[in-house]
């Protein structure tokens, strides 16, 4: 990243790149991660000082870089595996994210599969819902879905949802597409060419196919 003088806006994260360990892609960091990152240095004002909750976090790359250049007043990372939640507090210690007055830094367990109203609850006040390269397999879409409405059940269209894809299978995305239609939900490419080598340097991801989407319920009443 474009560091300050000081360099305190770089981000320092272990990790295998594009390498599925344990069985599960949580642990490396993924082409729409970089992305988003850099989407959002076009639209600040989406994340600065408002309440952050990103679902399938991984390695937290997206979430760290986020922190340290846009400054949210707090940032959730979610996803369903100790490892992969352990892993995330790691690198937020290492990237010095603890303690820090101004900006509220979580880690919290949110599987899809059992999302319940206690997370609505739990998350009542969230400004922004943000995921990335989370679409890869279409068990996942409906849960997915489903967890967008849990979390958006106390502010409904109050809530910007954001979701990064790095698109590798037209078929698998198009299969997404219809799946979100059919519960309700409106996608809008939001991509922005320029956004490219705000952040990072030439060569760190491919941003071939990768978009940025804003999704939305139909209606604005739920």
């Amino acid at each position: 990243m474009t560091p300050d003088d000081d360099g305190s806006r770089y981000v320092s994260i272990p990790y295998e790149p594009f390498v599925i360990a344990n069985g599960t892609t949580g642990l490396s960091a993924w082409d729409a991660g970089f992305y988003l990152v850099e989407w959002l240095t076009m639209h600040p004002e989406l994340v600065r000082r408002k309440c952050v909750v990103e679902l399938g976090s991984g390695s937290g790359l997206s979430g760290l870089s986020i922190c340290k250049l846009f400054t949210p007043s707090s940032y959730t990372f979610t996803d369903h595996r100790e490892d992969i939640l352990e892993r995330i507090r790691r690198n937020i210690s290492l990237n010095g994210l603890q303690g820090i007055p101004s900006q509220s830094v979580d880690v919290m367990e949110l599987d899809w599969f059992c999302s319940s109203e206690q997370d609505a609850e739990r998350w009542k006040d969230t400004d922004v819902l943000l995921a990335a390269d989370v679409l890869y397999d279409p068990d996942l879409f409906e849960p997915f879905l489903l967890t967008l409405n849990v979390l958006t059940a106390n502010r409904g269209s109050q809530v910007a949802i954001l979701l990064a894809v790095k698109i590798r299978a037209e078929e698998t995305f198009r299969k997404f597409q219809i799946t979100a239609e059919s519960m309700g939900w409106v996608l809008e490419d939001i991509s922005a060419p320029d956004a490219i080598g705000k952040v990072f340097p030439p060569g760190c991801y491919s941003h071939e196919n990768c978009h940025l989407f804003s999704v939305a319920f139909k209606s604005s009443t739920r």
